[in-house]
C-alpha cells in the first residue's frame, strides 16, 4: 500500500483505529467510494491493513507496560 493510500486508510479509520475495532466489509467499501485513490484495492487488503496497525498499536502498549 502506497504512503497517500496508507494515509487515506488512516484518516478514514482513526477512531476504529483508536477503539481497536476492525472494520467490516460496508466500512471499507464506504472508505473506497470516499478515497477514488483506493479503487484499486480490494476491500479485504483496506480491512487487513487496518487490522495490522491496530495488532501493531496493541504490540507497542503491551511492551510499554511491562
Amino acid at each position: 500500500m502506497e504512503a497517500k493510500e496508507k494515509e487515506a486508510v488512516l484518516t478514514y479509520f482513526k477512531i476504529n483505529i483508536r477503539n481497536s475495532i476492525v472494520p467490516g466489509k460496508v466500512d471499507c467499501m464506504k472508505c473506497i467510494e470516499a478515497h477514488p485513490l483506493l479503487e484499486q484495492r480490494d476491500w479485504k487488503k483496506i480491512k487487513y491493513a487496518v487490522k495490522n496497525i491496530i495488532d501493531k498499536n496493541k504490540k507497542l502498549k503491551k511492551k510499554h507496560t511491562v
